[in-house]
């Protein structure tokens, strides 16, 4: 890695482009896990890293220790640079072929960060944040990154060490819908990209409401079972499309599929276990049990044992 640059602000208007991934930082270890991780993503995509560090003047932080406060933001912008810079340490020491590079953005960390990923491959955010800055890595900041991002985010659980690869398979969730089609791509091509195998999972339901299957008085146990079957028969016909559609676009992939009973995000998290990466969309509304809806995909943020990428309809990263 070169020297380090000159610190950049931030502005809506900045020189990103979509060969570059973000990764917020704020000082904190679940921040100092993603900027690593952000790093090893970026050197196996051949992208270069922005390391984004937020000041809130606006809010009421304590300053540094020893500081004497005449101007906060002053201080607040000081302290913001200074841990951008730090950033950008951690990142080349993960990573020291990577070119990085740091901008200090003023205002909300979520708005900073939504508003980058217009112009980015890759948002990086971590799991939680607990810095002196206002959080880039807090549960509000992550939850609204990966709704509102408008490329792929990935938030980093687990271990930083945790990347896809020989060692660490992918993993991607499938409901039939169009956006998991995009998850499945984006899986795949990391997959493929880091050596890793994929392993596709889709789960299934048999939890109607009570109120309807009251209509069938005596019939009830008989509407249940073909509820299941039927469930079950869907998903697996969603696990073999996925695995027909890896193979047509990847033949060299190594491809499992996982086909379980159980809520998505639950199976999922339990998936997570091992993997370098799990991958869902950001919504989805296909015929298996939804392993994409909104909420689906933010109880795996939560729960994960490895990294999640999230990913728009349409995937640029």
């Amino acid at each position: 890695m070169s020297d380090l640059p000159e610190l950049g602000i931030w502005s809506p208007a900045a020189d990103l482009t979509t060969g570059r991934v973000v990764v917020g930082y704020d000082g904190s270890d679940h921040a100092r896990r993603a900027v690593r991780w952000a790093a090893r993503r970026a050197r196996h995509a051949g992208h270069s890293l922005v390391v984004v560090c937020v000041v809130d003047v606006t809010t009421r932080v304590p300053p540094p220790p020893g500081a004497h406060v005449t101007h906060w933001s002053d201080v607040a912008f000081d302290y913001a640079q200074a841990l951008a810079r730090e950033g950008v340490m951690l990142a080349g020491e993960a990573a020291p072929d990577v070119p990085a590079s740091a901008v200090v953005g003023s205002g909300s960390a979520a708005q900073v960060l939504v508003e980058a990923s217009r112009a980015a491959g890759l948002v990086v955010v971590g799991s939680r944040g607990r810095g002196d800055l206002a959080a880039l890595c807090m549960g509000s900041v992550s939850t609204a990154v990966v709704r509102h991002a408008e490329c792929a985010t990935v938030v980093v659980r687990g271990t930083d060490s945790n990347v896809p690869g020989p060692d660490h398979h992918v993993v991607v969730g499938i409901d039939g819908s169009a956006s998991s089609w995009s998850a499945l791509e984006a899986a795949a091509e990391v997959a493929v990209k880091d050596g890793a195998w994929l392993r596709v999972v889709t789960a299934w339901t048999r939890s109607p409401h009570d109120s309807w299957l009251s209509t069938f008085s005596g019939q009830r146990e008989n509407v249940l079972t073909q509820i299941a079957e039927t469930a079950a028969a869907t998903a697996r016909r969603a696990a073999a499309l996925a695995r027909r559609r890896v193979a047509d676009r990847h033949p060299g992939l190594e491809v499992s599929e996982l086909v379980r009973e159980g809520s998505p995000a639950g199976v999922l998290a339990e998936q997570s276990i091992g993997a370098g990466l799990l991958v869902v969309g950001s919504r989805g509304l296909g015929p298996a049990r939804s392993l994409l809806l909104g909420s689906v995909s933010h109880g795996v943020v939560h729960a994960a044992s490895c990294p999640v990428q999230v990913v728009r309809p349409t995937v640029r990263a």
